[in-house]
């Protein structure tokens, strides 16, 4: 089912985005890497997030704030374990998302058929994903949360490079 939907950021702009829907994927099978490091940061007294995303060896880098506000570089392996965290600069409340509105956003991804997310950021008041529809192409989504779900502002998909010869 395809449609268009008008969304409102906070500043007043109306923007009009193509909302895809395609057929529901099969699971991601990374899902579950993503649930754990959300678990292990949440369990670290993380309460917010201003970027998390996926590193070449499988695990997760994430910018995250305690409940101090104070914000740290977070690295996990693929099983959400910790391996090292350090204090950061801190960052304006504008570029942070609460864990639990990222908790939400993963069932929702997989249940519009993405998947193989590697990103998750704050950007401009709203939430920029980098995942894959269920065709396997790339695709640049953002997003606002509601009280019952979220509304995408824009779907964005990126063509597939092939190799020249």
């Amino acid at each position: 089912m395809s449609g268009f939907s008008i969304a409102t950021m906070s500043r007043g702009v109306a923007l009009a985005a193509l909302l895809v829907v395609g057929t529901p994927a099969t699971a991601d099978p990374s899902a579950s890497g993503w649930q754990a490091a959300l678990t292990s940061l949440q369990a670290a007294g993380f309460r917010s997030v201003e970027e998390l995303e996926t590193t070449a060896d499988g695990g997760f880098e994430a910018e995250v704030f305690d409940g101090q506000q104070k914000a740290f570089e977070v690295l996990l392996d693929a099983g959400g374990v910790i391996r090292s965290q350090r204090m950061e600069a801190q960052a304006s409340a504008e570029e942070r998302i609460e864990m639990d509105v990222v908790t939400r956003l993963l069932p929702w991804l997989q249940a519009q058929g993405y998947r193989r997310t590697s990103s998750i950021a704050a950007d401009d008041g709203h939430i920029e994903i980098e995942t894959e529809d269920a065709q396997g192409h790339s695709v640049e989504l953002d997003v606002e949360a509601t009280a019952d779900g979220f509304n995408t502002l824009r779907a964005r998909r990126h063509a597939r490079m092939t190799p020249a010869g």
